[in-house]
């Protein structure tokens, strides 16, 4: 479940993730990969994440989707480089391009074998 904050601002962008996402069959994975990177992957990101919102509140939520949203902040304070490093940190674990929110396609291993 993503948090309030963040779907509340998604929800303030509607139009320009929906376009994102692309095909409707593509909104649920961007809401997924959303949900990943907005609620920490483990105990140690939970922490930091929870760890950002404490110290910055609605700021980080609003942050964290216009990056997976826009590509970019849109405000972005006092919180933005740790934001940014958060958002980077996570969108690496989970394998997604931090550029355009999208999977990072990775070539099969059989296929990576014969072009070599």
């Amino acid at each position: 479940m993503l948090p309030k904050p963040v779907l509340e601002r998604t929800g303030a962008l509607g139009y320009f993730w929906r376009a994102k996402a692309g095909k409707i069959s593509r909104v649920p994975k961007f809401l997924n990969l959303l949900r990943l990177v907005a609620t920490g992957s483990d105990r140690a990101q939970e922490g930091d994440i929870n760890q950002l919102r404490s110290k910055f509140g609605g700021a980080v939520d609003r942050d964290l989707v216009d990056l997976a949203v826009l590509g970019k902040m849109t405000i972005g304070g006092e919180e933005r480089a740790a934001v940014e490093e958060y958002y980077r940190r996570e969108c690496e674990l989970f394998g997604i391009n931090p550029g355009t929110f999208a999977p990072i396609e990775t070539v099969p291993s059989e296929r990576r074998r014969t072009q070599e």
